[in-house]
């Protein structure tokens, strides 16, 4: 994670690169499974603070439960990052970075 957070910089601009760093950091972590509860929940806080350290507005991690298509497509997306396949959780940032 580092290496690719040197790739990025310390205040980078919204590039692929970075949005594929922050895929790869949420498909990662949460393929993992490093606790045997609360997953989901450290890996927002990860979120959260790499978007920080990134000097990134904070944007939505979870779809609104409203949104049953796009939570479809979320656990999707983190099924296929298990076999590192990154492309859907690409697609996945790419909106919530629009959105926010």
């Amino acid at each position: 994670m580092e290496y690719r957070l040197s790739l990025v910089g310390p205040k980078p601009p919204v590039s692929d690169i970075l949005i594929e760093t922050l895929a790869f950091a949420e498909g990662r972590f949460l393929s993992i499974h490093p606790f045997l509860d609360f997953n989901g929940r450290v890996a927002r806080m990860l979120l959260f603070a790499l978007l920080y350290r990134l000097n990134l507005p904070p944007v939505q991690l979870v779809p609104d439960e409203k949104d049953r298509q796009g939570r479809i497509e979320y656990l999707a997306a983190l099924s296929k990052a298990d076999n590192l396949e990154w492309q859907p959780l690409i697609s996945v940032w790419k909106r919530r970075i629009d959105k926010g």
